[in-house]
């Protein structure tokens, strides 16, 4: 279950991001409290980087991307199917939702917020790849207008989700 951290509007003097070990890229805002949440349905991703490295603002575009970097390190899919609860397939296909990963003779097919972050927690854990991707909840969501960060460093075990507000 992730952790996450409230940062408020007004910013009390406590705890920095980089104290936690959290690669949060530059983020300074102070922290308040821990809890758990597991709702990432109705958020909008304001930046998003695997491995340093800027990836499209979706959900799913995140998790071709790492696919697609996994493939591109010679790791097996069977592996990868082994690590998430993914449905991949050998082959091109485009019906149901699948989606090819880009440079390969493979589909993904494309998941819920909840699911995609899921399985970028499980990918980047298991190969040890670095990300980070800073949201916003939505209109739609009981969480509106908040801000939300999911990171991690491949120097710790920790995989934290930092939680602000605007």
């Amino acid at each position: 279950m992730p952790c996450f951290i409230v940062i408020p509007k007004k910013k009390p003097a406590t705890y920095q991001g980089d104290q936690l070990g959290l690669f949060l890229d530059g983020v300074n805002e102070s922290i308040t409290s821990y809890g758990t949440y597991n709702d990432y349905s109705h958020t909008k991703i304001l930046k998003a980087k695997i491995e340093n490295k800027n990836v499209k603002k979706k959900w799913n575009s995140i998790l071709e991307f790492i696919l697609d970097k996994l493939l591109k390190d010679e790791i097996s899919l069977d592996e990868i199917k082994r690590t998430s609860n993914l449905n991949i397939q050998k082959g091109i296909s485009k019906e149901k939702g699948f989606e090819q990963i880009a440079h390969h003779h493979c589909s993904f097919q494309r998941v819920s917020a909840n699911r995609a972050v899921e399985n970028i927690k499980l990918l980047t854990k298991e190969f040890s790849l670095q990300y980070f991707i800073k949201f916003e909840w939505t209109e739609k969501s009981e969480n509106a207008g908040n801000k939300g960060y999911l990171a991690n460093n491949k120097n710790t075990i920790v995989y934290k989700t930092a939680i602000g507000f605007r």
